[in-house]
């Protein structure tokens, strides 16, 4: 089950809406990366989808609204190809935004979180790993048998690696130099969290 409202969220926070309609007439919206079924609902032109969104007169000129055209066999309910994820996702943030990372045959899939927010998880939900014609990789979410979206994963060059291992080796090092600083003080950690708070107000003074 998708919650709609929040597929709709994401279409303006990311200014695009697109609809795509699949061989069984089910249509599909997202915002390029990833899409969500809109089972249920009747067929739609895009801009009937901006008016049921609530899509304001500002969010409409500001959206690219249209159709998409074809996800292949991404939207199918079989694949043969796909690969089933076991376990939990490992969480982590960065720069403010939380994402999943998920551990499929040695590789790491990432995704923001906000992106499995329209889905409704109960025990019938399991994901799986899907390849694109041009090898990308994306993460399909399905009810039991039936996939129900479709998510674009992201992927995570050596740069980012190592600036999010610079930023956390910084973290480290400074709890190391307070922990040092504390022992040498011979304080206790209350009063290594006093003395901190009185530098602060005689710097402030």
């Amino acid at each position: 089950m998708i919650r709609k409202k929040k597929v709709a969220a994401l279409c303006k926070k990311f200014g695009r809406l697109y609809v795509v309609t699949s061989a069984n007439g089910v249509q599909w919206i997202g915002y390029g990366t990833t899409f969500y079924k809109m089972e249920g609902m009747p067929q739609m032109k895009p801009v009937e989808y901006a008016a049921a969104f609530d899509f304001s007169e500002k969010d409409i000129n500001d959206s690219i609204i249209e159709d998409y055209g074809s996800l292949g066999d991404l939207t199918n309910d079989d694949c043969a190809e796909e690969i089933i994820v076991d376990g939990e996702p490992s969480a982590f943030v960065y720069k403010g935004e939380t994402y999943y990372c998920y551990a499929v045959q040695g590789r790491a899939v990432i995704i923001p979180a906000a992106q499995l927010a329209p889905i409704v998880e109960n025990e019938y939900t399991n994901f799986c790993i899907r390849e694109t014609s041009n090898k990308k990789t994306v993460l399909c979410v399905k009810q039991g048998l039936c996939a129900e979206a479709i998510i674009g994963t992201m992927t995570w060059n050596k740069e980012h690696t190592d600036k999010i291992k610079n930023e956390l080796c910084d973290i480290i090092n400074a709890v190391q130099c307070n922990y040092d600083a504390m022992q040498s003080d011979d304080l206790t950690g209350s009063e290594y969290i006093m003395s901190l708070l009185d530098d602060k107000e005689e710097s402030e003074e």
